[in-house]
């Protein structure tokens, strides 16, 4: 049986203090009324009617009050649903790195009326299939929505008066300049290219240099961040077309098809044929 990825509730301190793994995942809430006021070594930040916030549990968990009138609803997008969210926004909103920063240094929106009225829509939409018996396809259809969410609160932030600044202003920074070059790189690429010397040559630094910039920023090396590239492409060319192995191993830039089963074997724990079965089970 899947886990259940993403859930909903409308009391976000009982969403903080169920039984689940928060590292690495996210909490989304909109404040339907009242106010909570978040104090972190940033500052402090209030959440007032109709805001959205999009933090991690460390920005949020133990440093909160709020007013006794305060409604919201909230959810939690855990590490694994994260991580497919991400990579379907990486191929499909521009310079997704930036806006997630921007969204990571200002992670209060103010939403109107109709923004509000969608989120819930797909908010309904995602609840059904999580309460349903699980399954693969399911699992896969409320992460979808998830994806649809995300890109919706991306469009927003282009309408921030504040983004653009803010991209000028990381652009300025020659560490930020390289950590951007290298994830369009990556993203370009998507795992076709697997060694970490073929990104730094193309950088003018050395590999090491682009690893240690990576694990400052990101929490993982450069090669780490290849393989997860990698090996989300492997399971969506495996899971959305119809390729043979030999040809998925092909559009992968693998030299013959035994390295990549062993490839897939060592990262998923399987051959190829048979992580296509499970996947579309």
């Amino acid at each position: 049986m899947s886990e259940q990825k993403i859930i909903f509730s409308n009391n976000p301190d009982e969403l903080m203090s169920l039984d689940i793994n928060l590292h690495g995942g996210v909490f989304v809430i909109v404040c339907e009324s009242g106010k909570m006021q978040i104090e972190h070594e940033g500052g402090t930040n209030f959440l007032e009617q109709d805001d959205l916030i999009v933090c991690n549990p460390e920005f949020l968990v133990g440093h909160y009050m709020r007013t006794a009138d305060f409604v919201a609803k909230a959810a939690f997008v855990t590490a694994s649903a994260l991580d497919d969210i991400q990579y379907a926004c990486m191929r499909d909103v521009d310079c997704y790195w930036d806006k997630a920063k921007f969204i990571e240094q200002h992670p209060i929106i103010h939403i109107n009326e109709e923004q509000k009225d969608l989120l819930n829509a797909l908010a309904v939409l995602i609840s059904a299939f999580a309460k349903k018996k699980q399954s693969r396809q399911l699992s896969r259809m409320y992460e979808l929505l998830g994806h649809i969410a995300s890109l919706i609160v991306f469009s927003w932030v282009d309408e921030h008066v504040l983004y653009e600044e803010q991209r000028q202003q990381a652009f300025a920074k020659r560490k930020d300049l390289l950590l951007h070059q290298f994830l369009v790189l990556l993203q370009e690429t998507r795992g076709t290219e697997r060694e970490v010397s073929w990104y730094a040559s193309r950088l003018n630094i050395t590999p090491k240099y682009l690893s240690v910039i990576t694990l400052n920023k990101f929490g993982k090396t450069a090669m780490q961040l290849i393989q997860q590239t990698a090996c989300q492409e492997i399971k969506r060319l495996l899971l959305e077309t119809n390729d043979s192995i030999k040809e998925v191993s092909y559009a992968m830039n693998f030299s013959s098809s035994t390295f990549f089963s062993k490839y897939v074997h060592r990262h998923f724990g399987l051959p190829p044929h048979r992580l296509r079965r499970r996947e579309k089970q």
